[in-house]
């Protein structure tokens, strides 16, 4: 996931990078307390995000290869799954950005990059579709892929 590279611009950026803590005092922003929460809480936000992503592939691919058909509830439930993990990763990333300083939209900048490219994608992160295509189509081929879905129109 982009998320986790995000994380790693961002710290990495904020590995060599100073702030004024006051008038002639200037300290490395990876030592702020507050630096430091941001990304502990991104990691662990990211990860949660990703586990809860892969543990409902895993739940759908194991009844699709075994031949079954996976229950509307089931359908229901891998669909909102993603759609969270989407929108949680959305939210790390905006906050990476947010705290990323005047800096922060330079096209030099790898953090901006990550920023915009999760607007580009905000649209779909609703869609399994998306998911089981990237992901599983691969895979398992696209006819067990389609048993995931309610509708195959995107």
């Amino acid at each position: 996931m982009a998320q986790g590279a995000a994380l790693d611009a961002f710290t990495e950026t904020a590995r060599g990078a100073k702030r004024m803590a006051r008038p002639g005092v200037f300290e490395k922003v990876a030592e702020s307390q507050l630096i430091q929460s941001l990304i502990g809480q991104a990691a662990a936000r990211i990860d949660a995000a990703r586990t809860l992503m892969l543990t409902s592939l895993c739940e759908g691919q194991d009844v699709v290869r075994s031949g079954g058909t996976l229950e509307i509830e089931q359908r229901v439930r891998i669909r909102g799954n993603h759609g969270f993990a989407g929108r949680t990763s959305s939210e790390v990333v905006n906050e990476i950005y947010a705290k990323s300083g005047a800096a922060a939209p330079d096209e030099k900048n790898r953090i901006q990059r990550f920023w915009r490219c999760q607007y580009c994608g905000a649209p779909f992160e609703h869609r399994l579709g998306y998911a089981v295509r990237s992901l599983w189509v691969p895979a398992i081929g696209l006819a067990a892929a389609r048993h995931l879905l309610i509708s195959d129109s995107f």
